[in-house]
């Protein structure tokens, strides 16, 4: 989100279940405004923000509860509402103690479409994309050439990316 409202020109509300993020996003002033609820029963009125982000949040969920964070952000949402999540499950440690970072669940390209997304494939990672991305610099630097190399192929067979990033446009002016 820092690098998305860098000139402060859009008001950003933060959500997050584990209050420690919270605390943590606060200090860097990531967002103009923060609240600790469950996603899945987000506390805001029916169209009131003009776009929802859920920037890997629902690979934390069970499916049923994937299914109401859809319909969750999509209710407060005017405009656009945009995931990005693992193309693939892999494992996750609990980091911070927090036991909401385990991955519970993967969609598929066909997941998001049939509830009207526009999916974007990224990333392709062929030996370690069933494990948490590569924390070696030089890996990431290959993965991100062969991301590069392969964009169109990957484009075509969602099977080889790394993540998705899915896109819904709910106002109607598009």
């Amino acid at each position: 989100m820092r690098s998305i409202n860098k000139r402060k020109k859009m008001f950003a509300v933060g959500v997050d279940i584990y209050a420690p993020y919270l605390r943590m996003a606060k200090k860097e002033a990531i967002h103009d405004e923060y609240v600790l609820c469950d996603a899945c029963f987000l506390p805001f009125r029916n169209k009131s923000f003009d776009a929802t982000l859920c920037l890997e949040v629902i690979e934390h969920l069970k499916k049923e509860d994937g299914l109401r964070l859809f319909e969750s952000v999509e209710a407060i949402a005017r405009r656009v509402t945009i995931f990005s999540t693992p193309a693939v499950y892999f494992e996750t440690p609990m980091f911070h103690g927090n036991p909401f970072q385990l991955h519970r669940s993967v969609y598929t390209v066909d997941e998001f479409k049939s509830r009207g997304y526009a999916v974007s494939c990224r990333g392709i990672d062929p030996l370690l994309r069933r494990k948490n991305s590569p924390t070696n610099k030089a890996l990431k630097y290959l993965s991100s050439f062969l991301t590069l190399l392969f964009y169109p192929l990957i484009q075509r067979s969602p099977n080889l990316a790394h993540r998705f990033i899915c896109v819904k446009y709910l106002d109607e002016t598009r």
